[in-house]
């Protein structure tokens, strides 16, 4: 609907850099991109140039919060930015716990959103449709059962099938949970922007599993189904009518190879805000954005090779 309403663009071609969340949010929260000399943490995390530049920034998620008196962070696979230190400079308005489903994390924002300010950067993270599925969703939005894909997937056992259902009715919550959430800057001059960490497996092809793999295996079907994502970007209608350029330019960029290490630059762009640490070239909005970059997934293996190959096959 919001497609079609012309204020939503999506994206076809965005690749997540890892498969897994506490390596993708160190990527993607860093000014820092696959192919720079050095490492993650050696360059400034966006939220604080955000700050830095007026905004006020709220980070509300529902996978990682730090538990009472109690270090869950760890700087090589944990959730970093439970640091207290880190956190501290980087976000003006945190939430306090966790909820069984992401309609709590709206919640938390209907409860936080007076501590906005004039400007503002609100990043929401949710849980989404991570395993187990049927966590994922509640029962009044039950809409699948696992007799829809007796004839679509007949190579599926009973049980499997209704893994499948559970899958597909957390998807179309997840769907609900982010209209919500573009319904409530409608009448603001807001851009939002969807994007998953990683992709997710449910028994896609022959595979014959869920969830994801991390082993050191990449071949185009880890690719495709773990790294491969949904991008879109929405704008109001004040947005919309008041910031005509970039409004054309999100539509002219909708079909360019994108990965999200680079996000930082596309949210510095769409901000506004000069920093050294901004890369037109990395900005996908950018007349000077580089289309031809490598998109290394686990900073190793050639996303784009591994599609081409596969394609000549």
């Amino acid at each position: 609907m919001r497609e079609k309403g012309g204020l939503l663009t999506k994206f076809t071609d965005v690749v997540a850099p890892w498969n897994l969340t506490s390596f993708v949010f160190k990527l993607t929260f860093s000014c820092f991109d696959i192919g720079d000399k050095g490492e993650w943490c050696d360059k400034p995390l966006f939220p604080q140039l955000f700050r830095k530049a007026g905004f006020h920034v709220t980070f509300l998620t529902n996978q990682f919060l730090p538990r009472a008196k109690q270090a869950v962070y760890d700087f090589s696979g944990g959730f970093f930015l439970n640091h207290p230190t880190l956190s501290k400079e980087l976000f003006d308005t945190r939430n306090e716990k966790l909820h069984r489903l992401d309609s709590g994390i709206l919640e938390d924002y209907d409860k936080k959103k007076s501590e906005n300010g004039e400007r503002n950067l609100i990043i929401l993270h949710l849980m989404g449709q991570h395993v187990s599925y049927s966590q994922r969703y509640p029962s009044t939005r039950r809409h699948f059962t696992s007799d829809d894909y007796k004839t679509l997937r007949a190579d599926l056992t009973e049980k499997q099938r209704q893994m499948l259902a559970h899958y597909d009715n957390a998807c179309r919550y997840n769907d609900s949970i982010v209209d919500a959430i573009c319904q409530r800057f409608a009448n603001d001059d807001a851009v939002v922007v969807y994007m998953p960490d990683h992709g997710e497996e449910c028994y896609e092809g022959n595979r014959g599993f869920i969830c994801r793999q991390h082993n050191s295996d990449i071949d185009y079907d880890w690719a495709r189904f773990e790294c491969e994502i949904p991008f879109w970007i929405w704008c109001s209608k004040t947005c919309a009518a008041k910031h005509k350029e970039l409004f054309s330019r999100i539509k002219a960029a909708k079909d360019k190879p994108f990965m999200t290490d680079a996000l930082p630059h596309l949210l510095m762009g769409i901000a506004g805000i000069t920093s050294p640490s901004y890369k037109a070239s990395d900005d996908l909005l950018s007349p000077a954005y580089n289309a031809k970059r490598k998109r290394l997934l686990k900073n190793s293996v050639d996303y784009d090779r591994l599609r081409q190959k596969a394609q000549q096959q």
